[in-house]
């Protein structure tokens, strides 16, 4: 939680900057601001690149013994087969997955649909932007103290109210007053951000909870594939807009969110078995 929080808080000051060097009145001129900017990464990157030598890594058992791709395969099959638990959590996170394949739409439902001028996009991205780092912190000391399959249950129940507002906001500007309507649109991508944070810490958490020291790159390898080909398939929530409109797109994300949260008062949580063990 606690590096989310720093990374993405330099990354928003580091924006700035970025913006400062390519202005077109008060930055450097063409090519010399991309020129800048290169060098400038160059060295973050080495830093990095130091940094991450000097750190040493825990002494854990590892195979000794060559598997091929194949035999590896089979192997994350099995640890499917075998392990409940991990297979409980493939398929939250796919259904997960699934239901963030809205998230790209909902700026351009809030302009097209609801008449949102451009100058609020901005300020809805940027409350999406830092209400997901601060809630970094917040993600970090409840994973600490209550565990990541709370976590996992807080960030999908609030992920799940985002595609409900975004269901419900039609109705809402048959009855309240158009400026109420655009400033109370920041509360879904606040829950946007939020959600999204919670997502990523707690996944990542309780995927290395539950993943034995000698099978963990297994566990994550096939975990991150399987991922990578719902986000590759993601792209069909273009074509579901285009067919079918909006509401199909917010009303399938919300099914797979519920689905999510279902499925996740099942899982268990190693961490806080041992806690009171």
């Amino acid at each position: 939680g606690c590096r989310n929080f720093l990374g993405g808080s330099l990354a928003f000051v580091t924006g700035f900057l970025v913006k400062q060097i390519l202005d077109e009145e008060e930055g450097f001129p063409f090519p010399i601001n991309f020129g800048l900017l290169f060098a400038i990464a160059f060295v973050l990157f080495g830093l990095a690149f130091f940094l991450f030598a000097q750190m040493v890594e825990p002494a854990e058992p590892v195979r000794q013994q060559e598997v091929h791709l194949f035999q590896q395969f089979s192997r994350a099959l099995e640890l499917v087969r075998r392990d409940l638990n991990y297979r409980r959590f493939l398929i939250l996170r796919w259904a997960l997955s699934a239901a963030e394949m809205a998230a790209p739409f909902y700026i351009v439902y809030a302009q097209r649909v609801l008449g949102v001028p451009t100058g609020m996009v901005g300020i809805y991205l940027s409350a999406m932007s830092l209400m997901g780092v601060a809630s970094n912190l917040l993600w970090g000391r409840l994973s600490d103290r209550r565990g990541n399959k709370l976590v996992l249950q807080a960030s999908t129940f609030i992920g799940l109210l985002v595609p409900l507002a975004a269901l419900t906001a039609p109705a809402l500007q048959t009855i309240l007053p158009q400026e109420v309507i655009r400033h109370a649109l920041a509360v879904p991508f606040v829950l946007l951000g939020v959600s999204s944070g919670g997502t990523r810490i707690g996944s990542a958490n309780f995927l290395l909870d539950i993943a034995p020291a000698g099978d963990r790159p297994l566990y994550l390898g096939f975990a991150y594939t399987l991922l990578g080909i719902v986000l590759f398939l993601s792209a069909a929530s273009g074509v579901i807009v285009d067919l079918a409109g909006f509401p199909l797109l917010f009303s399938i994300a919300l099914g797979f969110f519920a689905l999510a949260l279902v499925l996740s008062l099942n899982l268990r949580d190693p961490r806080m078995e041992g806690a009171h063990a």
